[in-house]
Parts: C-alpha cells; structure tokens; sequence
C-alpha cells in the first residue's frame, strides 16, 4: 500500500485510469499489447470483426459487456508490475457492482457505495467506507485508492474517447487465449475528449487533460466485438488488462456492519 501511496502523492493525489506522469509524445504510438503465456503461437488471422469504428467503437464494446452481465479483469500496472489485481465485474440497473483485490489492498463497490481494506479479501482487516467529506489521511489514502481502483474496473469506457483519437488503425491481433483477436490503436486527443462532459467527464478535468495531453491505447477485440485486452499509458502508468469469464454467475455483497472501521 505504501508504494500505491506514493504513486498517489506524485501525481497530486489521484492516479487517474486514463493515464498520468508526463505528457505522451503526440507522435508517440500507443502500446502493443503485451506478450502473455496463454498466447497462441497459431498464424494470427483475424476473424471478421463486427463493425467498429471511432463513433462506434466505445459504445459497441460497452454493449457487448453488458450483454454478458459479468465478466472478470487482471489487471497489470507497470508501477506495480509485480502484483496483478483482479476484479470481478457484473452489470445492474444502475451502473456496475465489482470486487477488487491485490495484495496490497481491497475494493467492494455495490449500489454506488464503496468499501476499501488494507490487503486481499482473504484478510481480516477492517472495511473502511467511502466517505466524500472525508479530509486529512483519508482523504488522500483510503479515499484516493478507491477512486483509483474504480476507474481502473471502468477503463474499458477510455474506448468511449475513440471520436477523439487522432489515430485509428485496425489490424489483425494474435490469439488470445484460443480467441483469435483484431486490434485497435489509437491515441486520443484528451483535451478534446475532457471537453466533452459525456465521455470522459468521471475521469478527469480539463486540467489534468492539459497536462496529460494525449492518451495512447490499444484494445484487442474478438469477432464478437467482445474486450480481450486493454493496454493504455505510457512509463509507470501503462496497464494492461485482460477480460474473461464472461457470463460467469457473480455474487458480490457490501461488508457486513460489523466488519467495518467505526
């Protein structure tokens, strides 16, 4: 937790989901999916993709999850490269109910409440519940790694900045798993993207957009137009997510009263 904290501090108490540090290179490519062990070595053609493109592709992906109501995320940041965390997200009326856990720390988000503890979920730390009026320490630990952990599980609505990109190559991707993929690159444009309130709005200010600039990313994406993949960020700030489990039946409860920090 302790280096999750720093990371926090250094960027002005949020690491934000849609990238943070230094301003990406404008000319700079966005990440090529990261080599993983369950890739096949199969000749990777692609499918024939469902008919995406930057108007689309965000709002057509979203679709697609949301059809299969559940699905689970490991989620890789290269500051913190030596421990996945692992969600489990599932699709309500609302919005979206999920289960973050890593080795340094917990999230539960149900009905719009959240719940953080030091640790995995295994452990017997205490939750301690989101609070917006919060100040002082937990204002920028507890409070500040929540947030983080949040935007992490709604990363695949960074795709939603795809009309803002000022690149969009579509090419075919390598295997996924035994799930043949197309990949899309593109590097958005997040000044014009923050701009717009109804895309990336929950993520971040025009202020933090002009410092960031751009955001480089790639998505692999199989002949359902189903998420495979996500890699977005540069230095520090690169993750990569995989997606799986789609359609899994997932239960997740808030902590009980008891459980939690008075």
């Amino acid at each position: 937790m302790k280096k999750i904290i720093m990371a926090l501090a250094g960027s002005g108490g949020l690491v934000l989901a849609v990238g943070c540090g230094g301003g990406a290179d404008p000319a700079a490519p966005a990440p090529t999916p990261t080599a993983s062990k369950a890739t096949s070595s199969k000749p990777t053609v692609s499918p024939t993709p469902v008919e995406l493109a930057r108007a689309n592709i965000g709002q057509q992906v979203q679709a697609a999850l949301k059809k299969r109501g559940t699905y689970r995320m490991t989620i890789t940041w290269q500051y913190e490269q030596d421990e996945n965390l692992t969600a489990t997200v599932k699709f309500t009326g609302a919005g979206e109910d999920f289960s973050l856990s890593g080795a340094d720390g917990s999230v539960i988000g149900v009905g719009g409440q959240y719940f953080y503890k030091d640790g995995p979920l295994s452990s017997k730390a205490k939750w301690t519940k989101y609070d917006p009026k919060a100040k002082g320490h937990q204002a920028v630990t507890t409070n500040g790694l929540i947030v983080l952990y949040r935007k992490l599980v709604q990363s695949p609505r960074l795709l939603d900045g795809a009309p803002y990109s000022s690149q969009f190559a579509v090419s075919p991707g390598p295997y996924v798993g035994e799930v043949l993929t197309t990949r899309y690159v593109m590097l958005i444009d997040l000044r014009k993207a923050a701009a717009d309130n109804k895309v990336y709005g929950p993520f971040l200010s025009a202020k933090e957009a002009e410092a960031q600039k751009t955001l480089p990313l790639s998505a692999l994406l199989d002949s359902n137009g189903l998420l495979r993949e996500l890699n977005y960020g540069t230095g520090e700030n690169a993750f990569s997510i995989r997606f799986d489990n789609f359609g899994t039946k997932a239960v997740i409860t808030p902590p009980a009263k008891q459980q939690l920090t008075k």
